[in-house]
């Protein structure tokens, strides 16, 4: 599973984030819920009880900052980084790298995460118990890929097998 970064290049520390700060959402309910997640259990917001990663904007019960709301194609979020108005920026480290940051420059990373979000293995009905499928599964599964993505990924991926 890919873990979330928050990053800003302003405030190194969430409680110096100003009263009325603009955050960059991803704007796909997904990932939107994944982001209003992390700030929720940062305590920067309070989300409505129960709605845990399926949280959106209208779920906000407490916002003691006021922070404002900036929804963002996921795609385009790592373009927010630089503007002077956005204080944090939501995003995989996949997208982040482009802007030579890792998940150690961020304010916030996602402490929690839903297995949902796992990168799964997908196979047609018509194939899905062929020799060559379940190879796939095994190599996958197996625990010289877990030792490498825990190895050398381990900020960024966390194995969900």
């Amino acid at each position: 599973m890919l873990k979330w970064a928050s990053i800003q290049k302003k405030y190194k520390d969430i409680t110096t984030i100003p009263e009325g700060a603009k955050v960059a959402l991803p704007n796909d309910v997904s990932n939107e819920g994944r982001a209003l997640a992390i700030l929720n259990e940062a305590g920067l917001i309070t989300l409505k009880e129960g709605v845990g990663f399926d949280g959106t904007i209208k779920d906000i019960v407490k916002n003691p900052k006021k922070l404002q709301w900036l929804s963002v194609d996921l795609l385009n979020l790592a373009e927010t980084y630089g503007e002077d108005n956005v204080a944090l920026v939501y995003n995989y480290p996949t997208y982040i790298a482009k802007l030579n940051l890792t998940p150690k420059d961020a304010v916030l990373l996602e402490k929690t995460v839903d297995d949902r979000f796992a990168i799964s293995l997908v196979a047609r009905e018509d194939n899905k118990d062929s020799a060559k499928i379940k190879a796939l599964k095994k190599a996958m599964t197996s625990k010289e890929v877990r030792d490498f993505l825990e190895k050398e990924h381990a900020d960024t991926l966390l194995p969900a097998f």
